[in-house]
């Protein structure tokens, strides 16, 4: 597939544009205080794309987690070099302790996000998302901002991450890797 975000095409006018899809996982490490790690995946045409993505957060001191997960449908604008993209969802919580109590809450709400994919010269890649939702427990914002090198369908990234919501505040840089189909 190259650089661009969908497959050429001589005539953009027709109809049945590529089916693409993105798939990431990243992950950062503050030595002997938390981990965390983040998984996303999107899907999507011409008309509706859909996403789904978790970030999750363990201290190491006292077991407990944190997973935070979305799920949306957005209307995706492209070009050749800017994919933009503006929906609505669901957004989850959990928090455990583990591995011996399991899960201890579970909350259930809404969602809405903006992002976009900005593709300024080959091979590199601008990436930012900004989330706010809704929990049982109160409200939630996520923002992050990615800078990538594209290279052959394989982006590997640096990532600055924040989410707030009243039960947790995660947030700094990751590392990654986003594979481009």
């Amino acid at each position: 597939m190259g650089h661009t975000i969908q497959a050429r095409r001589d005539d953009r006018s027709v109809a049945g544009r590529a089916v693409w899809a993105r798939v990431s996982a990243e992950g950062g490490v503050i030595p002997k205080t938390h981990g965390r790690a983040r998984v996303a995946a999107r899907v999507g045409g011409n008309i509706l794309e859909w996403g789904a993505a978790a970030h999750g957060l363990v201290r190491a001191a006292d077991h407990d987690s944190h997973a935070y997960g979305t799920s949306t449908l957005a209307l995706p604008i492209m070009t050749k070099r800017l994919s933009m993209r503006v929906g609505g969802g669901l957004r989850y919580a959990l928090r455990s302790r583990v591995p011996q109590e399991g899960l201890d809450t579970f909350a259930l709400g809404w969602n809405v996000t903006a992002g976009a994919d900005f593709f300024p010269r080959r091979p590199l890649v601008l990436s930012s998302r900004v989330d706010l939702g809704r929990l049982q427990t109160g409200w939630v914002a996520h923002w992050r901002a990615s800078a990538g090198v594209m290279i052959r369908g394989v982006e590997l990234l640096a990532s600055a991450d924040y989410l707030v919501s009243a039960q947790a505040r995660i947030g700094g840089p990751m590392l990654g890797i986003r594979l481009w189909i």
